[in-house]
């Protein structure tokens, strides 16, 4: 679409997902080692109350390194990457000396980030696209210890969504949240383009193999936070007889998923439910590309998360347990998927059985394929990329 990306972001680490390919385009800025400010903070900081715990009924609590999450909320203002954003605006000055920057994109979380666009727009003097993945100061994720904190997250997003020439999100609900929240701002500075699927991602991927166990192979990759819990899908599990049950292999598969471990054993469901820390992202799509059912537990109310259309893609049954209008509504327009009541354990169990039936009786979902195109990556570009030319090249009135 005749544009050219330099990307500068911080270095690999291995406990964070990365797409391999061509590396050529991105530059590397060194994050700040933070272990020992978190070692002094997990003494200087107590041990937080119950936000930073799951707690379900008589079901043990979990906890994820809770008083480092407290340092990161206390301290760290608006998150931990803001400890690379002078590295990163010098890379991105020292870039503009030998490249020719049209444009400067940002794109949160992490919403630090935008700290670094706001720096580099200004000194470079270039039209700068704010592209907001998540909600900011909505976010029901965004824990504020104070009113304090929630007053210096607002000023920040302020100052960003005033400040870009162009404001980017991947829903039409953020869009309007945004819009509704900046009145005195103009519309059409707010623009929407929505998460996808990369067709290439999927061309190397083996077709799925009947396994020798015959089992239904469910998975779910992806963090569990905040309503994002997979415990009312796990109580649904001891509806099953013991028959049922023993035909089901679940696997759940992302960061932070391993301390759901005593969850699953204090239900007994260790045999049946096998938790996997990150993989490599082709990895993991062949684990889908193996799976029967997909497992959807969408968060926020705001979004439709990227793994949704990495799912459709693949044309497989989908299990949602979604109390989420917004992600109901387009999996209906889909046509692949049982949506299922997060709040009812009972009807999780009713659908899941019923793929069940589907899947034993051979039937194949009949996936809307022409809706599910135009979220393939090259279409979405072509959209960003009619924004990119008109903040370019605008056209005087």
């Amino acid at each position: 679409f005749g544009w050219q990306l330099l990307v500068v972001t911080p270095e690999q680490h291995e406990h964070e997902a990365y797409h391999e390919g061509d590396s050529s385009n991105i530059f590397y800025v060194q994050f700040p080692d933070l272990e020992k400010i978190f070692k002094l903070g997990r003494q200087l900081i107590p041990k937080p109350k119950a936000h930073f715990k799951v707690r379900s009924e008589a079901l043990p609590i979990i906890e994820i390194d809770s008083r480092r999450q407290a340092f990161l909320d206390w301290v760290l203002l608006p998150d931990e990457k803001i400890t690379w954003i002078s590295s990163a605006v010098k890379k991105g000055l020292t870039l503009a000396k030998s490249h020719s920057i049209d444009i400067v994109i940002t794109t949160a979380p992490y919403f630090s980030t935008h700290l670094i666009g706001l720096s580099l727009a200004r000194r470079l003097n270039r039209p700068w696209l704010a592209d907001f993945r998540d909600p900011w100061v909505t976010s029901p994720y965004i824990y504020y210890p104070t009113k304090l904190h929630r007053k210096i997250h607002a000023i920040l997003e302020r100052k960003v969504v005033e400040s870009a020439n162009v404001v980017l999100s991947t829903t039409e609900l953020m869009n309007q949240d945004l819009i509704t929240r900046y009145p005195k701002l103009p519309v059409d500075k707010f623009k929407v383009v929505y998460n996808g699927y990369d067709d290439d991602d999927f061309v190397d991927l083996k077709p799925q193999t009947e396994r020798k166990d015959s089992k239904i192979q469910i998975i779910q990759n992806g963090t569990f936070y905040g309503e994002r819990s997979p415990i009312p899908f796990l109580k649904a599990l001891k509806h099953f007889d013991d028959r049922d049950l023993n035909r089901l292999r679940v696997i759940f598969v992302g960061k932070n998923v391993l301390p759901w471990q005593p969850v699953v054993d204090e239900l007994g469901l260790n045999s049946v439910v096998k938790l996997k820390d990150m993989v490599p992202y082709q990895q993991c799509l062949q684990l889908l590309q193996e799976s029967d059912i997909l497992l959807l537990i969408p968060g926020g109310q705001l979004i439709l998360p990227k793994k949704l259309f990495e799912y459709l893609k693949l044309e497989k049954w989908i299990l949602a347990v979604s109390a989420n209008p917004m992600v109901n509504g387009f999996l209906e327009q889909i046509n692949v998927s049982k949506i299922a009541d997060p709040a009812s354990p009972q009807d999780i169990y009713c659908q899941l059985s019923n793929l069940m039936a589907l899947i034993d009786q051979g039937v194949q979902p009949e996936p809307n394929l022409s809706l599910i195109q135009q979220f393939e990556f090259k279409n979405l570009t072509g959209q960003l990329a009619q924004i990119l030319d008109k903040m370019a090249y605008p056209v005087e009135s």
